[in-house]
């Protein structure tokens, strides 16, 4: 009877402590895991990961087993990766993510989940490649892109999420690639087409209408 007390006890004493912070450790010491639960075995506080290096690998802000506040990640060289906000387990404010030499790769912007206002994307080397605007998670107003070298390389305009007015492409040297009118997200005009020299690329626009009118021909027809 006294050795199954005995083991008893071993076994509670083995077993995680709710409401007591959890420690698990790599073999050198350095932190795998910290963090605490609640008598529900809930995720509550902030919770740690850590790569065996020593560095963190990841932190989440716990409430009631729901990430409320920030969660961040970082690579295993201790350059942060990521970080967000959350609400109720849900997307709720800025969001960015890093490249491993430390350059923003991507901003953006949630509310509850839903895009909204700005986001920005970014070349490796620090440039800008992507802006675009968010209401309610649709796309308005202007987009636009550019090339490696900096120099724009698509801007045009939004509406309801579709594309609407003029909408040009360039080549990486900043001669126009193509010019197109949409409205409601359909093509209005004949298209331009230009060589990277900068001369018109006339193939390219009757191809471009053939296609159009045959796409049209066909939808039609089913």
């Amino acid at each position: 009877m006294r050795q199954i007390v005995l083991i008893i006890l071993f076994i509670i004493s083995e077993l995680p402590l709710f409401g007591q912070p959890i420690n698990e450790c790599w073999k050198n010491g350095n932190n795998k895991f910290s963090g605490e639960f609640n008598s529900e075995n809930q995720r509550v506080g902030t919770h740690i990961y850590g790569y065996r290096n020593g560095h963190k690998k990841l932190e989440i802000e716990y409430q009631n087993d729901k990430i409320n506040g920030q969660m961040v990640s970082w690579y295993r060289n201790g350059q942060m990766k990521s970080k967000a906000n959350f609400k109720s387990d849900v997307l709720h404010g800025k969001q960015t993510f890093w490249y491993k030499n430390g350059k923003v790769s991507v901003q953006q912007y949630f509310i509850e989940a839903v895009p909204e206002d700005y986001w920005f994307s970014y070349y490796e080397n620090g440039n800008m490649k992507e802006k675009s605007f968010f209401v309610n998670g649709i796309l308005e107003n202007k987009w636009i892109s550019w090339h490696k070298n900096g120099q724009i390389a698509e801007l045009g305009f939004c509406k309801n999420g579709v594309r609407d007015s003029i909408w040009a492409e360039f080549y990486p040297n900043g001669n126009k690639r193509s010019l197109l009118k949409y409205k409601d997200g359909v093509v209005i005009d004949n298209p331009v087409f230009w060589w990277s020299n900068g001369k018109i690329d006339e193939m390219s626009s009757i191809l471009y209408i053939r296609k159009l009118f045959d796409d049209i021909y066909y939808d039609n027809v089913e």
